[in-house]
This record gives structure tokens, C-alpha cells and sequence, in this order.
């Protein structure tokens, strides 16, 4: 999952960016409770 999903913490704000263009549906439920618990 990391070589897709980065993250930048700007100030006091964490921004999640996700980009898997070879795939229509890039997030599996099991990605979003990953990167919910973060």
C-alpha cells in the first residue's frame, strides 16, 4: 500500500494522498481501515 498512499504533514494538518491509476477502484475497504487507524 505505501508505494501509493503518501503522506505530508503540513503544520498541524496530515494530507493523504492516494493515486493507483492502474486500478478503477484504488481502495479496498481493508486500505480504508488502514488508513483510518493512522
Amino acid at each position: 500500500m505505501s508505494k501509493f498512499v503518501k503522506f505530508h504533514d503540513l503544520d498541524s494538518t496530515r494530507i493523504i494522498t492516494i493515486d493507483k491509476p492502474e486500478t478503477k477502484n484504488a481502495l479496498t475497504s481493508e486500505m480504508l481501515s488502514t488508513i483510518s487507524e493512522i
